[in-house]
């Protein structure tokens, strides 16, 4: 096992030829700024190198990093699909802001933000990683009642998820690009966070208990059940995501649980694909219903299939749409219209001035009453409130902050720790993607409240008199 997986990791030194290879392909649209940009990219490729030597086996305690990696790196992807295609500029911004691409000023300023911040992380998780070793976690003593767990929340979850999913539908309310009412003891924020976070846990329990357990019935119950609630999800939100990111929750939990098999890898392929194929009809999808007057959905989905295969016949746009809007859904995206704009830093005014909306209408020119879904990434959120200075301390504290976290898991000896730990790197994916960080706190607490509520559900084992023994490996 240890041979086999030296051999896999031998892989990860092809990683920082991505640096070098975009550095050739790119280095002459940067105009007179070459040298410095030589020098940003050779400062990168040895930082990410010296990350990836501190990666080493066992990975699993050191995901957290690997999801910051990828975040930070897709930052270098987007550069350089900028400067190899301008013409991108006119589906990522307005056209006042679209001289951005062909701007080397602007470009050379935001790559050595984000050099600056991608250094200074892959430094701090290479020690950490070398250094600050995370715990292993203990196995509890104590054999939990799967069985009682499963059933447990089978009836919770679908409980949960008829609920909910009724409320949502008869009122209409948290679809995207609608105005959100006040309601009475914030009832359309907690039905928002039990449908987002609480109920995909949930399930992600069930799942991992019946996998545990070798129920093979109840562990493609929940399987199912997660696609019915990223199917609603999509349909009563208009969000294109959401299956998405349910299957990432899933795949995440099956590489830190250790259960992940070719069969499971061809699932989750193929959900994908499927979710990538239903991209544009989602799209399409979510415009019919944008505004408070918006048509059934019914009429909306049929209209948006209909449109869709009109213009299935070209399939290489179809298939690159959700490519496109996967990869730029902020990062460079967002940083590069920071830049560009050349607004000053908040300063000690981030105390008062939300940067997210600092970004939104002075940076992007979005009208105050329009709602969208433009967030600046955590390197602009940083940026807008401090400048440089606050990208290099800030990425820093972050990635502190998330190993920090990631140890309290481990040793908090929890028993649905694979779920646990599964919600956290969600939580830290979208929260370093998306970098609306004045919301951090109420999502941690949110993030806090579904794990102990999981927990709880877990404990219930401990009320079954007789304990049931773990079956073996289930192959599915």
């Amino acid at each position: 096992m240890i041979s086999q997986y030296k051999k896999k990791c031998r892989f990860r030194w092809l990683f920082p030829l991505l640096f070098f290879i975009g550095y050739l392909a790119t280095y002459s649209k940067i105009g007179p700024f070459n040298m410095q940009y030589f020098g940003l990219t050779l400062a990168a490729m040895i930082a990410c190198s010296l990350l990836l030597r501190g990666l080493r086996s066992p990975l699993r305690n050191k995901l957290p990093y690997c999801v910051l990696l990828v975040v930070l790196v897709l930052y270098y992807v987007q550069f350089y699909w900028i400067l190899l295609f301008p013409n991108i500029a006119e589906v990522l911004w307005f056209e006042s802001r679209q001289w951005i691409a062909c701007s080397p000023d602007v470009l050379i300023q935001a790559y050595a933000t984000t050099t600056y911040a991608f250094v200074t992380f892959c430094l701090v998780a290479c020690f950490l990683a070398g250094k600050a070793r995370i715990p292993l976690e203990e196995q509890s003593k104590i054999k939990l009642n799967y069985v009682s767990i499963v059933y447990v929340l089978l009836l919770v979850t679908t409980f949960l998820m008829g609920v909910t999913f009724f409320w949502v539908y008869m009122t209409g309310r948290l679809r995207m690009g609608s105005e959100s009412a006040y309601l009475p003891f914030r009832l359309a924020g907690w039905i928002f966070y039990i449908r987002a976070m609480l109920i995909p846990a949930f399930l992600l329990v069930l799942i991992w208990c019946s996998d545990q357990a070798g129920i093979r019935k109840c562990f493609h119950i929940g399987i199912v059940l997660l696609i019915i609630h990223g199917v609603s999800d999509m349909l009563l939100r208009s969000s294109r995501r959401s299956l998405l990111i349910l299957f990432i929750m899933l795949t995440m939990l099956f590489l830190i649980s250790g259960r992940m098999s070719k069969q499971r890898v061809l699932l989750i392929v193929f959900i994908l694909l499927c979710t990538i194929l239903l991209f544009p009809i989602i799209s399409d999808y979510r415009s019919i219903r944008i505004g408070d007057y918006a048509p059934s959905i019914s009429f909306a989905l049929k209209e948006s299939i209909a449109g869709s295969l009109y213009e299935l016949s070209n399939f290489a746009e179809t298939l690159a749409a959700p490519i496109r809007a996967i990869t730029f859904r902020s990062g460079m995206r967002s940083l590069l219209p920071i830049v560009g704009s050349g607004i000053e830093p908040l300063g000690s005014q981030v105390f008062e001035i939300s940067p997210t909306k600092v970004f939104t209408i002075e940076v992007l020119g979005y009208s105050p009453y329009l709602i969208h879904a433009s967030a600046p990434s955590v390197i602009g959120w940083l940026y807008l409130a401090g400048g440089n200075f606050l990208a290099i301390s800030g990425i820093f504290i972050f990635t502190v902050l998330a190993w920090i976290f990631w140890c309290i898991l481990v040793k908090a000896k929890l028993h649905c720790l694979p779920v646990a730990q599964t919600m956290f790197l969600i939580f830290l994916f979208s929260n370093s993607m998306e970098g609306t960080l004045e919301g951090l706190y109420l999502q941690t607490l949110v993030l806090v409240g579904t794990i102990v509520a999981c927990e709880l559900v877990m404990r219930c084992g401990f009320w079954v008199a007789t304990p049931v023994s773990i079956a073996t490996e289930v192959k599915w």
